[in-house]
């Protein structure tokens, strides 16, 4: 059996049907392939931009191909309005054949940009959504040793390499658990030997998932080496995450921490609020941060636009490192800093090092940290977070920009 994988970014979605009138709505959308539950994904929910939402998010099918040229398959869009009270509403949606996607693009040497209408079962309009897809250049056999680009990924091979003990897989003794203590045991000690082995075992799997990723989507042969250490970066960062003295508690009786809504700072402070943007069709990203007074007035934005493609955490933690920059180079003191990316700040606040591209930016933020007088980070909620989030997604647009008073866009003062 031959699968074609093929990547769908749903970019985003205009004049969208109101299916709530006293708020603005929180959009999202769910994709499923012939309405499979199992193959079915979702976008992130855009809590700013009402009818007009964007999200920019990448998703991976792989599709039977024969049944594809049969016309038995399809791809459902069902855009959906987020609801906390009552279950989510629809608004509208579209069905795809797949053949349809093959027939247009299916040689895999183009990204193809489509505007679908959206409706409703009964016909009515509802808007349009706009997506990109590209398939993969070569096919998948479904068989037990999968060559992809003549690599061969041999799992017993590679866990001979990673782990020197001689485990028999198939014979692996996994003693039941002891609800009471947490953790495998057997005449009361623990089989830390065992425990160790699965945890290793998990993730070289998921690294050899990752790095078959690599080789379909990128193009990018990752050596023995690469899937090892990636393993073991993902191993420890795993363990880490299970201490739980490891990361700071974040006390939300605090009315200051988790907050939904703005809230001007403290007299003569000044509250600065950072958000990234992720563009991955672009394969770029961008930053949005703005500073306020203890009035709620503007004092001034900054913007950046950057080449690459990283992981939402570090995008994240870049922004925040590019915050702190701002605030030293201002000389800004008495100042709060503001991100919706909870991680982050669970981490700059940890003593834990992370051997990865997020660990070392953490690091630098934690520095420049240090170097700042009387300059607190908190989390909000992305609800309190939503100028710094426009002025992130405008930041392709306006890279590189100090942006005053004088100079803000006609949209911008609907967010201010």
């Amino acid at each position: 059996m031959q699968y074609r994988g093929v990547e769908i970014t749903i970019i985003s979605a205009k004049d969208l049907k109101r299916v709530k009138h006293l708020t603005k709505m929180d959009v999202y959308v769910v994709v499923s392939l012939s309405g499979g539950p199992e193959m079915e994904q979702k976008t992130p929910v855009d809590k700013a931009s009402g009818p007009n939402p964007n999200w920019n998010y990448p998703m991976n099918f792989n599709i039977d191909e024969e049944e594809a040229h049969k016309g038995r398959l399809a791809l459902k869009f069902e855009v959906k309005c987020h609801r906390r009270l009552h279950s989510d509403k629809d608004i509208g949606e579209v069905n795809v054949p797949v053949k349809e996607l093959l027939d247009n693009g299916g040689d895999g040497k183009f990204i193809k940009y489509v505007t679908y209408q959206l409706r409703k079962p009964n016909g009515k309009h509802r808007g349009q959504l706009n997506l990109s897809y590209k398939f993969a250049n070569q096919v998948l056999e479904t068989t037990s040793s999968t060559k992809v680009h003549d690599t061969v990924y041999q799992v017993p091979a590679l866990v001979t390499a990673y782990y020197p003990v001689n485990y028999a897989a198939t014979n692996l003794n996994l003693p039941k658990s002891d609800p009471s203590v947490g953790y495998p045991i057997q005449g009361g000690n623990p089989h830390t030997s065992d425990i160790d082995f699965v945890c290793r075992a998990t993730t070289l799997c998921w690294a050899l998932w990752k790095a078959r990723n690599k080789v379909v989507w990128n193009k990018y042969k990752p050596t023995v080496k690469e899937v090892i250490a990636n393993s073991s970066i993902t191993l420890e960062h795993w363990r880490k995450s299970q201490d739980k003295n490891a990361l700071l508690t974040l006390s939300f009786n605090n009315s200051d921490e988790g907050a939904e809504l703005w809230t001007p700072p403290a007299t003569n402070n000044l509250k600065i609020n950072v958000d990234a943007a992720l563009y991955p069709q672009h394969n770029n990203f961008g930053f949005g941060i703005v500073a306020r007074n203890h009035l709620g007035r503007f004092i001034e934005a900054k913007t950046n636009y950057c080449n690459g493609s990283y992981p939402t955490e570090v995008i994240e933690a870049l922004g925040i490192k590019e915050a702190l920059s701002w605030i030293k180079n201002k000389s800004w003191k008495n100042a709060e800093l503001e991100t919706d990316s909870l991680l982050c700040v669970q981490a700059i606040r940890s003593n834990q090092k992370m051997s990865s591209t997020f660990g070392i930016v953490i690091e630098e933020c934690r520095l420049l940290l240090s170097l700042l007088q009387d300059v607190k980070l908190r989390f909000v909620k992305r609800s309190a977070n939503r100028v710094a989030h426009a002025i992130a997604r405008h930041s392709r647009f306006i890279s590189g920009s100090c942006i005053l008073e004088q100079d803000i866009w006609p949209e911008g003062y609907l967010v201010f």
